[in-house]
């Protein structure tokens, strides 16, 4: 009986030092599932911020659309004054100088009529090419911009892919921690049986001792000092 408890105690041991492996492999994987929610945290933190530029840089794609259509608002109106200004530059061309002179009161009216016009028209074509260089300006930021939002895009992507992976990761170990939870429990039924075992045979082990005990009679035992336990040794001989 004492074999068999010493048996049952070192397989219990053995449950023990299993069930402490389980244990730090639970805890293990419930950091790794700690870990993988704070990383999921992040994810949804960048994904969301990346959904705000994206935004951001749409509106600045449609701002930049709208100051486009405005400067081509404009370009056509300094075209139609530039054509009216060269079909008056026509009209006079085909008058003599006689008569574009007797419209005005002075010589120095003329003169001043005529100084006037091609100041305008200058004026006109330096207004022209500056609309044409805002215009280009706008059309690059726009297209800097249409290529930022595409980045995004991308960006948004791989992080939505992340997020995809980090979810099925931590599914599996969610899977693992269940698995391992139910081999401890397990394992601890089966320590709680092997326990129970001893314990059966240790009361066993005290009830025949008890028993062994109850029916030895020691009146039957020889009184002390009559040299029962001498024998064979000859008289006097005294033992210790």
């Amino acid at each position: 009986k004492n074999a068999e408890i010493k048996r049952l105690e070192d397989e219990a041991a053995a449950y023990r030092s299993t069930l402490e492996g389980i244990g730090k492999a639970a805890n293990t994987l419930q950091s790794q599932i700690q870990l993988i929610d704070r990383a999921l945290t992040g994810l949804e933190a960048d994904i969301r911020l990346t959904n705000a530029k994206i935004s951001r840089t749409n509106l600045e794609i449609r701002e930049l659309g709208d100051g486009i259509r405005e400067q081509e608002l404009s370009i056509g109106r300094e075209r139609e004054h530039l054509n009216a200004l060269v079909r008056a530059l026509a009209e006079s061309d085909r008058e003599t100088p006689l008569e574009i002179l007797l419209k005005h009161e002075t010589v120095s009216a003329f003169f001043a009529s005529m100084d006037n016009l091609l100041g305008l028209q200058q004026d006109i074509h330096s207004a022209l090419a500056e609309l044409r260089r805002i215009r280009q300006d706008l059309t690059e930021r726009k297209g800097n911009a249409e290529s930022k939002r595409l980045e995004l895009a991308a960006l948004l992507g791989d992080l939505a892919d992340k997020k995809a992976l980090q979810i099925e990761e931590r599914r599996q170990r969610n899977t693992l921690l269940r698995e391992t939870k139910n081999q401890e429990r397990r394992y601890q039924e089966l320590l709680t049986e092997i326990e129970r075992k001893r314990d059966a045979l240790q009361q066993e082990i005290n009830a025949l001792e008890s028993g062994l005990t109850a029916t030895f009679d020691r009146s039957k035992l020889p009184a002390p000092g009559t040299g029962i336990l001498g024998w064979p040794l000859p008289e006097p001989i005294f033992i210790t």
